[in-house]
């Protein structure tokens, strides 16, 4: 059993009575130039499409680099705006974005880099590779965040990171840490990417399900007609093919920052956003409030049994919804969430909010968005247009009663399979804290 000692840090606790606590910028080398610096504003007009890398925060991940962006800057740049070098080797973290004090190791794609602002180079005699397991750390990563300011976009400063502290081995240790850690993290990540795989087989599969069941039906034996539509394809010969405007109404929500008289009598109510709305389910534990009028609430209320729609977000997420039961009374909802109400005589909610989880619908509103990088918006008048095949009311409701039973196992198998994941991403971090403090014996 080792001899420890109290390291004064309580996140820390005990640690070896042969290791210290030292300061990030006790840890840059004090014989290499720029040991410990910030690296450079570089103006978007002189981001060009080859030349010297150029890395911003979006690069540095937690304990990984992130390859995305495509920045560089050309070598005439670099010598007049006097940038520093970073080179493969270097460790970079970064003061911006949480979370905060996150570091990386720099690849040896290229030869040299530019660093954004924001990020500081850390050149040391230390094992890199340790500190990154450090920053790694649950208590490391609050001390950061704390120590972080800002109104619309918080960092810590280089001073204030630089007076972080860790706890350091002698540098054999370090080693011996670093290659335990990587053998093992590499082990665990294994395990995770394959649960990862799992996942997205299982959601694959249950959308293929769901699609098979709103277009084909459950009756395999059933005479088939072209449905007229592409991407719907055959459908049961006396199913329809219609747009959802002859089935359902539609209303817009609350549109926020309205100007009231001095005088008005306004009340506090919960309202649903986009983020709220998230496809398979309504997230209530972030959900906004607003001061509103009365006849804004009697408007802009939501009825339980109607169908939420988003206007905008991820393309693959689109016009996917859920079905609000009412478990907030009452709730709002913003003007980029739609409320659909369905004829139930003709079409039932249940059925159409399946139809809005199929490939039908992802097709169709990919194909009919607005679209920027990863975003992408609809509206009130593409959602009514949209064409889906329609059962009779009863075989909806047979179609809805096997898919509930379905897709309830399926998300079973989802949650086991995400829960397995949580485990493992605990037991990492946990076994990361325990080596990287001395406290589990390497």
């Amino acid at each position: 059993m080792r001899e420890m000692k109290d390291s004064g840090i309580e996140w820390i606790g005990e640690i070896p009575a042969d290791w210290e606590i030292r300061k990030i910028k006790q840890l840059a080398d004090s014989n290499t130039e720029n040991s410990f610096v910030d690296g450079d504003w570089i103006e978007s007009p002189y981001i060009v499409d080859c030349g010297i890398r150029y890395l911003t925060t979006g690069n540095i991940g937690d304990g990984v680099f992130k390859e995305q962006g495509n920045g560089y800057i050309t070598l005439k740049t670099f010598e007049e705006l006097a940038c520093k070098y970073a080179f493969p080797g270097d460790l970079i973290i970064s003061r911006l974005n949480a979370p905060y004090g996150r570091s990386c190791i720099l690849p040896s794609d290229y030869t040299e880099y530019v660093v954004a602002v924001d990020n500081v180079i850390l050149r040391t005699q230390e094992d890199k590779r340790y500190i990154c397991y450090v920053s790694q750390c649950d208590g490391y990563k609050h001390t950061v965040e704390d120590d972080a300011k800002g109104t619309t976009m918080k960092r810590i400063s280089r001073t204030n990171l630089g007076n972080i502290v860790m706890p350091l081995p002698p540098i054999l240790q370090q080693h011996r840490i670093a290659n335990y850690l990587d053998r093992k993290c590499s082990q665990i990540d294994a395990i995770i990417a394959r649960q990862q795989e799992v996942i997205e087989k299982l959601k694959a599969y249950k959308l293929s399900v769901i699609t098979e069941a709103v277009t084909k039906g459950l009756n395999p034996d059933v005479p088939m007609k072209d449905s007229g539509i592409e991407w719907i394809g055959k459908i049961p010969e006396h199913w329809i093919v219609s747009q959802l405007k002859y089935y359902a109404s539609l209303r817009s929500g609350l549109t926020l920052g309205k100007k009231y008289p001095p005088d008005s009598k306004l009340i506090e109510v919960p309202y649903l956003r986009v983020a709220n709305v998230q496809g398979d389910y309504i997230k209530l534990d972030d959900v906004a409030t607003a001061f509103v009028q009365q006849e804004e609430i009697d408007k802009y209320s939501l009825h339980k049994g109607e169908l939420l729609l988003t206007e905008g977000g991820d393309r693959d997420k689109l016009g996917r919804g859920c079905i609000w039961n009412g478990e907030i009374q009452p709730c709002l909802h913003q003007n980029h969430v739609f409320a659909v109400t369905t004829d139930t005589g003709k079409l039932s909610t249940e059925y159409l909010n399946y139809v809005t989880s199929s490939n039908v619908a992802r097709t169709y509103f990919d194909y009919t968005a607005k679209k920027t990088t990863n975003l992408a918006s609809t509206n009130s008048t593409t959602i009514l247009q949209f064409k889906l095949p329609i059962p009779p009311i009863e075989e909806q409701g047979t179609i809805v009663s096997y898919l509930d039973t379905k897709c309830a196992k399926i998300n079973s198998w989802l949650n086991n399979t995400e829960l397995v994941i949580s485990k493992l991403q605990d037991y990492k971090k946990s076994l990361i804290y325990e080596v990287v403090t001395g406290k589990k014996e390497v």
